[in-house]
């Protein structure tokens, strides 16, 4: 029974978090130009992104996504098709370094949202990854901070937020590299 309740959860946020994204983009509307990591980012401290999670797709393809309940992260739909198991790491900053305050654990469940389209990538770019136990929440671990059912007709533009993610500090391989968990910034 809270199986099927969290999936029924689930599935109703898919579609709340990923409608509003296709609505605004048509066929004809290009792109913006993003990086697809953070560039020029400044390193994240422990236990300042505890939502964080680093997604590790059939032992080779590296992304991320949100704790959003104790056996659940939300990620891009793209994260998720094509592979069948997702190492999953939370708690830490650094890729592939030990961390004690990391915890990690491997998930071969997921469900992505069912109008994703791997031809076009454009909307509905959402999934679930389901962890095979409960993450232990701490200092370190936590749940994402998701707007209410109060504000979901609100909008956020303009106001300040913050990315996290594995990017670069200086534009490239140098330094701190892609391993250390990054921030920035950003103004929508």
């Amino acid at each position: 029974m809270a199986v099927r309740v969290l999936y029924l959860l689930v599935s109703a946020l898919l579609l709340v978090m990923a409608k509003p994204s296709i609505t605004k983009l048509d066929a004809w509307t290009p792109r913006k130009q993003a990086h697809d990591r953070i560039i020029d980012g400044h390193p994240a401290g422990v236990g300042q992104f505890t939502h964080q999670a680093l997604v590790l797709a059939d032992e080779r393809y590296i992304c991320a996504g949100s704790l959003i309940t104790r056996t659940a992260v939300l990620t891009a739909a793209h994260n998720v098709v094509r592979y069948s198991k997702w190492t999953v790491r939370l708690g830490g900053i650094y890729r592939s370094q030990d961390e004690s305050t990391a915890w990690t654990v491997v998930s071969s469940w997921a469900q992505v949202h069912p109008e994703f389209n791997t031809s076009s990538y454009y909307g509905y770019d959402v999934a679930v990854i389901f962890l095979p136990e409960e993450a232990p929440l701490n200092s370190y671990i936590n749940l994402v901070a998701l707007p209410s059912s109060l504000e979901v007709n609100e909008s956020f533009v303009g106001l300040r937020a913050q990315v996290s993610g594995w990017g670069y500090i200086n534009g490239s391989v140098q330094g701190n590299g892609p391993g250390k968990q990054q921030m920035e910034n950003s103004t929508s």
